[in-house]
């Protein structure tokens, strides 16, 4: 949604049209009444792409007189088209959201029997508990070693599958290194990509090449030899680095990848070598450390090549998979929306973010591991904005959006507490009152659902957590916190609009803590994997997974068709922030304050890399360590970037690992 009159399903409203909302003139100013509507354009206006460029604000659509693309945003917003606003005049968001709202819980016997069993997991022995819970005779024990007990069983018809990974404990700072799943699922993913990095020779190589097949030998010459602007030099550099290792990993094969690793020595073409000296003359030695300057699109293809052919796909209706003490690390139930909630509530919640995506402008993922958007729109054009006419612009976006509350980027320790900036409307003028007034009924509706579907997990699996994040929660002035339910416990949600998500952690979650995922739209693939198990889920649309995102790698493969993601979670600092006003709370004796210290705890004394400058690195750049540290939420904003810029979190505090390398850890540097 919204839907073009010729593909509607029957009995849709014309007001939920893309040609009822694009054919209304826009009165709001002088200017916009200059605009043409959807049907003033003739056919060649309507099939005009380039309309939109990503990172480049447009005010003037043809066809759309309401729609704005801000330069943050990954999507076309319509803030300001008062026929959007809930409880008025517009037939969608007023009785479908408070026809979602008002959907209750089912009672089951399926629901009662997933909640005995995950309320069992943590204390009684997996075969015991399997051998209790199973229908008849459908119990089979696959595995039972000194490293782990994997049990397959029936539940109430439901496919299920418990593992317990007896050398996995998550007190450890890396609980998996040393498993034999994790060894094994490296040691696979290792015969299946089996190639040297893209040294730093073959970078410039393919940078210079790359020059002078796209641009033109001289003045792609003159552009990269131009020292007279430091800073636009290394702009240049930058992005022709980038297009490079795109292009060696992504559009290359093997074989001719081995092929120039044979004859990188080798002499080149007088035009090469002089574009070889410009390109070396403008070299940051930074970008000589693998360290601080890790290869996302290599990382993407090993990822890639590993969730087809390494990780095993378990495809049961509920996993779970426990630590050496029981404790619940990971559980993904298919079909979670449908089987709480009925078969219609999954398409509803995706039909109301869709339309929210439609009103509300949301920003674009902008981080070093969203590198690869760019490449994905290479992969799903209908997803890149400057290839859509006016009549699929609302279908092309990729966005990401947080809202509730954390703490400011300039205080990780949870001295303060403040909504985010999506949840204030702040980022643009032109959503600073409509969006507001629909927010509430929106939240109450979407994540209000989704937050009784990790509630139906953690609560079950997690008794104790849930009760702390429920404490969390009521510690927060209502001016901060979000409001869902009548029972909160989370206290920020990521809400995704076709993003790919490359592998990371989520380090700046509360610390031992769980996420919870929720995927929803008509999509086909776009399996959750898990690295350090080894494992990948289906992760079909209405599925709730969750996980120890603090610790626990993950990422989601590619797919096709509409995608939307759901995530609940509470920040650490704002865990933080809350037990310093709890009753008895007090620091422990000798040890660094809990307001003193990071989200993480003491890294340096935990083991965890810190940021330290070597003999490669340029003393003028701000570094990104290994693994990266970059912002995780678009920092811009339509009226004071700088400002915005200043208070955001960065992808240390929020995502932690970015897209990390799934074999070398250990840092060190592309070789020379």
């Amino acid at each position: 949604m919204p839907y073009q009159k010729s593909e509607a399903p029957p009995g849709t409203p014309d007001e939920l049209t893309v040609e009822y909302l694009l054919n209304k003139r826009n009165d709001t100013k002088e200017w916009r009444q200059t605009i043409k509507t959807l049907d003033e354009l003739d056919d060649k206006e309507k099939s005009a792409t380039g309309l939109v460029r990503l990172n480049k604000r447009c005010t003037r659509i043809p066809g759309d007189p309401y729609g704005v693309y801000s330069a943050w945003a990954g999507n076309v917003g319509h803030s300001d088209d008062e026929r959007m606003v809930m409880n008025t005049t517009h037939p969608f968001f007023s009785p479908h959201s408070s026809q979602i709202s008002a959907s209750p819980l089912l009672e089951s016997l399926r629901r009662d029997a997933i909640q005995r069993f995950l309320a069992n997991v943590p204390t009684t022995e997996a075969v015991e508990l399997a051998t209790e819970s199973a229908d008849p005779e459908t119990l089979d024990v696959l595995r039972d070693n000194r490293e782990e007990t994997i049990v397959n069983f029936r539940l109430k018809s439901l496919s299920v599958r418990l593992m317990h990974c007896k050398d996995v404990d998550m007190d450890l700072n890396e609980p998996f290194l040393t498993t034999r799943r994790f060894r094994s699922a490296q040691d696979a993913a290792k015969m299946a990509f089996d190639e040297d990095p893209m040294t730093v020779p073959i970078q410039q190589i393919v940078m210079a090449r790359r020059v002078l097949r796209v641009e033109g030998s001289l003045r792609a010459a003159l552009a990269v030899a131009d020292q007279s602007n430091k800073k636009a030099q290394r702009k240049f550099l930058e992005g022709l680095r980038s297009d490079a290792r795109e292009e060696f990993w992504l559009d290359w094969s093997p074989s001719e990848r081995d092929a120039l690793r044979q004859t990188v020595n080798q002499p080149n073409s007088a035009n090469v070598e002089r574009l070889l000296v410009a390109i070396r003359g403008g070299w940051s030695p930074a970008w000589n450390s693998k360290r601080y300057n890790p290869d996302f699109f290599q990382h993407y293809l090993e990822d890639s090549i590993s969730a087809r052919s390494v990780w095993q796909l378990v495809d049961v209706d509920l996993l779970v998979v426990t630590d050496c003490r029981r404790r619940v690390i990971f559980a993904n139930l298919e079909r979670a929306a449908q089987l709480l909630f009925g078969e219609d509530l999954a398409g509803k919640l995706a039909e109301t973010i869709d339309m929210w995506s439609f009103f509300t402008p949301m920003p674009l993922p902008e981080t070093t591991r969203h590198v690869v958007d760019h490449y994905v729109r290479r992969l799903h054009p209908e997803l890149d904005i400057a290839k859509a006419t006016v009549e699929n612009l609302h279908r092309a976006k990729m966005a990401v959006a947080h809202y509730g509350c954390w703490s400011s980027c300039g205080d990780p320790h949870g001295k303060h507490v403040v909504r985010t900036y999506d949840a204030r409307f702040v980022r643009s003028v032109n959503a600073e009152e409509y969006p507001q007034l629909v927010f509430p009924e929106f939240g109450r509706s979407v994540f209000g659902h989704c937050t009784e579907i990790v509630r139906f997990l953690v609560q079950n699996a997690a008794p104790e957590h849930y009760s702390l994040c429920r404490a969390v929660y009521d510690q927060l002035s209502p001016d901060v916190r979000l409001a869902t339910t009548k029972e909160d416990f989370l206290s920020l949600f990521a809400l995704g609009i076709n993003g790919y998500t490359q592998r990371h952690t989520d380090s700046g979650d509360m610390v031992g803590g769980y996420a919870g995922l929720i995927t929803l739209g008509s999509y086909t693939g776009g399996n959750l994997c898990i690295p350090d198990l080894g494992i990948k889920v289906p992760y079909a649309p209405g599925a709730c997974t969750i996980l120890r995102g603090d610790k626990m790698e993950h990422l989601v493969t590619d797919y096709s068709g509409p995608r939307y993601f759901v995530i609940g979670t509470n920040h650490e600092a704002v865990k933080r922030w809350a037990v310093r006003r709890m009753p008895g709370y007090q620091d422990e004796p000798g040890t660094e304050s809990a307001a003193e210290a990071g989200p993480g705890g003491d890294k340096e004394a935990a083991g965890a890399e810190v940021v330290v400058r070597d003999e490669f690195d340029d003393p003028d750049e701000e570094l990104v360590e290994f693994p990266p540290k970059t912002p995780c939420v678009n920092t811009g904003c339509d009226w004071d970037e700088d400002e915005v810029a200043d208070h955001e979190w960065t992808n240390e505090e929020l995502h932690g690992a970015a897209a990390l390398p799934p074999y070398d850890r250990s840092g060190g540097d592309v070789g020379q």
